[in-house]
């Protein structure tokens, strides 16, 4: 194990720069974060230690959270992909569909992922070990004396005494599923074979001695229950050309998407139950999309 060192120097989030690196809807996890880290006012800058996994998704938030300028990472501890899904799936037999679909969710995270993480600067001090091992006495004894005022767990091994007991309220679970309809893994697909779209999500909660069953401070789910298909995306491709030729220019610009985004997606656009009873409407929604994209 390395000595940790929290000296190094941190480069300030530059919103332009992330704006064009990173991808479009894919910090929700990381805004999850930090909208929960103000359950926590030990002081302004939160000191954090990052227990995570080694896919992209884990990458991607570890390298995020370590660029904002309120929070520095004491140390990331990047558990190995021993026993991950993909590594199950490849040892099974008659398992051809379940391959294909950890090829297209690695070929997903690629797509979402990895530009930011290939120009991004890593600041989140990740230390590389074992599946399990996080409760092991030696890296227990190491988070102990580095003293964080929380510990950010998102995709490790369960975590065990004394690292419970010890960071008791200073635990914040980041669980990729709806708690408590699924908990555990595999919580945004069995939703999906079980025909419950509205039950993916995302829940960020207090860590206990159970499986995703501590005290919930926030979560997150799509609002759209169905959405435009490839119809819609030729009808907003069309209709954005058509505007910058009647506009005497011979290529569209995003300002032409974005002033088309609702006539185009208005009425092939309908909210989940959730969304509405949270006073979301369907001209909101595309205005976020159109924030994203101006």
């Amino acid at each position: 194990m390395q000595a940790i060192d929290s000296t190094a120097s941190r480069a300030p989030v530059v919103d332009a720069g992330l704006g064009l690196l990173l991808p479009r809807g894919s910090h929700s996890i990381a805004a999850g974060i930090f909208r929960s880290l103000s359950a926590w006012h030990r002081s302004s800058m939160k000191r954090i230690v990052i227990l995570t996994g080694s896919e992209l998704r884990h990458a991607f938030v570890r390298r995020y959270l370590a660029l904002a300028p309120s929070i520095e990472v004491v140390r990331t501890y990047c558990e190995g992909l021993q026993q991950s899904l993909a590594s199950l799936v490849q040892q099974q037999e008659n398992s051809d569909l379940r391959r294909r679909h950890v090829a297209a969710r690695a070929q997903s995270e690629q797509d979402f992922f990895g530009l930011f993480l290939e120009h991004e600067p890593d600041y989140s001090q990740p230390v590389e070990l074992a599946k399990g091992q996080i409760n092991e006495p030696g890296y227990v004894d190491e988070i102990v004396q580095s003293d964080p005022d929380l510990i950010v767990a998102y995709g490790c091994s369960l975590i065990r005494e004394p690292l419970l007991s010890h960071f008791q309220g200073r635990l914040l679970n980041v669980h990729l599923g709806l708690s408590p309809y699924y908990r555990g893994t595999g919580t945004n697909f069995w939703p999906l074979v079980k025909g419950e779209p509205e039950l993916v999500g995302a829940t960020f909660m207090h860590m206990d001695q159970g499986v995703d069953t501590g005290a919930i401070l926030h979560q997150i789910r799509a609002r759209v229950a169905w959405g435009p298909g490839p119809r819609a995306s030729q009808a907003l491709m069309l209709a954005a050309r058509a505007r910058a030729l009647l506009d005497g220019r011979i290529a569209p610009s995003t300002d032409d998407v974005s002033a088309l985004a609702k006539p185009v997606l208005r009425h092939r656009m309908a909210l989940n139950f959730a969304a509405r009873a949270e006073g979301h409407d369907i001209d909101g929604t595309i205005d976020l999309l159109r924030e994203r994209i101006a």
